[in-house]
């Protein structure tokens, strides 16, 4: 090591005298001797700028010490730590490069320290509980605060007070919010809403007035719940489902792709299943269970269908309709259908049907008239039923023709695709049938004076159809008539 040599600017240091005088451009400079080297320590005590200098090797090498206790290097990017008089979160005490001065570690109060980005505090570092705690910035659905370094539009952030978000590839197009969760309505900022998926309960979640937002909505899967804003009580799983329930759209489940996609204000729905009541518009309290269950129903309501391409009788104006079965189609209000046009039988362990007959639910109680002349004008017949793909275009369901189905894609862009028709089995053969043709017993009706017997019906799509069962009060009639003419035969005896 060179040896040291004192230059001595002020007083000399010497026994009785270890002053360094103030106010002197160099008070103290300690250098190396060899000519080479360039390591030094020099105290600066010029007023207002006192400093203590380091140099180690070339003289670019430097760090100095400031009376306002600032540290830092002669280093171009070198670090620095700046003095400060108050607390800060934005303001760094510590900087990693001293040419860029509002980054570093800052101070937000006691027991905190900050990590502060161009004068933005970003993490902040405390104590809660006798633990750490590290807190983040909230960042926004654009910018979110805790991305991943694949990209800076990806990642986590809080909405608001009580609220964690998601966002996917935020600065594209197609990219943006990918999930929402916030606490209960006594959280700050609480409505329990769940949103998972691209756009899931987006119109919800953008509402300038967050108050009126609804509450208890679930949205799973990408455009979920897409358009409620004020509605409450929706649960929509799956791409697409109760995509353009509108507003106040209200206690709705929508379990499937595009399930309850149509565009209007509806409440008190169930749709499960692929594309189950993807057309109900402001129809309410249906049920629809099923692939494609319902999916021409609009604003027809209190309807019931189960099973899979189940159809309403009408997209609109039906109530009370029920159909059970695989494409059973229903026959107007307040009627039950089981099963679709290939069913053969109905089985049950009890052999006929209980209905209410109490006097009580009954108004203008007359003795019937129709009985043994009306049932001698009936034609009982056998006959070989043809199956329901062979019927007449006008009174064939839809399934046994090709038809026309639609889709919505990503860009909400409608498209549509054919639906083959299905098929006659290659092994279907008729059975001999006994029964009566439905035009003839109404010819019957016309002529006796019976047009407001229940027993023929027309059904919505034309068919005429009869209730065997109604004639079994007529023939109460026919047997009754026919034991007054023997007891008559026998009193003439």
């Amino acid at each position: 090591m060179a040896d040291a040599k004192i230059i001595n600017y002020g007083q000399p240091i010497g026994a009785g005298s270890t002053a360094i005088p103030d106010n002197t451009s160099t008070a103290l400079d300690i250098e190396s001797t060899d000519a080479n080297a360039e390591d030094y320590i020099t105290i600066d005590t010029t007023e207002g700028s006192e400093n203590m200098k380091f140099g180690v090797g070339a003289s670019s090498d430097m760090m100095r010490f400031f009376a306002n206790g600032t540290i830092d290097t002669s280093q171009a990017n070198g670090y620095g730590i700046q003095a400060k008089t108050t607390a800060s979160a934005t303001a760094p005490v510590f900087i990693p490069n001293k040419n860029d001065p509002d980054t570093g570690i800052g101070r937000a109060d006691a027991d905190q320290l900050s990590l502060v980005a161009g004068g933005v505090e970003g993490v902040r570092i405390t104590k809660a509980g006798g633990v750490a705690v590290v807190k983040i910035s909230n960042g926004t659905a654009a910018a979110p605060s805790l991305h991943f370094a694949a990209a800076d539009d990806t990642g986590f952030y809080s909405p608001a007070a009580g609220q964690i978000g998601a966002t996917v590839d935020a600065g594209d197009a197609q990219g943006g919010r990918v999930l929402h969760l916030e606490g209960t309505e006594d959280t700050p900022g609480g409505k329990n809403n769940v949103a998972v998926g691209p756009d899931s309960l987006k119109n919800l979640l953008d509402l300038a007035d967050q108050s009126s937002r609804g509450s208890f909505n679930v949205g799973l899967g990408g455009f979920a719940n897409n358009k409620i804003t004020t509605g409450s009580a929706n649960l929509a799983i799956g791409r697409g489902s109760m995509w353009n329930a509108r507003t106040s759209s209200s206690n709705n489940v929508g379990i499937g792709l595009n399930a309850l996609l149509g565009d209007g204000i509806k409440s008190n729905n169930t749709a499960i299943g692929y594309q189950s009541g993807t057309a109900v518009t402001t129809g309410g309290t249906n049920t629809m269970i099923g692939y494609q269950a319902a999916d021409a129903v609009t604003t027809t309501g209190t309807g019931t269908y189960i099973g899979a391409s189940t159809a309403a009788s009408a997209a609109t104006g039906v109530s009370n309709e029920t159909c059970l079965g695989y494409a059973a189609v229903g026959n107007g209000s307040n009627t039950v259908t089981l099963g679709n046009d290939t069913v053969g039988e109905l089985r049950c362990e009890v052999t006929s049907i209980t209905g209410i007959s109490d006097q009580r639910v009954k108004n203008n109680v007359q003795d019937s008239s129709v009985g043994l002349d009306f049932i001698n004008a009936l034609r009982p017949v056998k006959y070989e039923k043809k199956h329901p793909s062979d019927y007449p275009e006008e009174i064939r369901e839809e399934r046994w023709s090709e038809r026309t189905k639609t889709n919505i894609s990503d860009t909400g862009e409608v498209t549509e695709y054919t639906v083959p028709a299905d098929e006659k089995p290659s092994d279907w053969q008729p059975k001999t049938e006994y029964g009566l043709i439905a035009q003839e017993v109404k010819a019957a009706m016309e002529s006796h004076n019976a047009t407001d017997w229940q027993g023929h019906t027309i059904t919505p799509n034309g068919t005429e159809a009869l209730g065997y069962s109604s004639l079994v009060i007529v023939l109460v009639k026919a047997v009754q008539e026919l034991t007054a003419r023997v007891a008559e035969l026998e009193a003439g005896d």
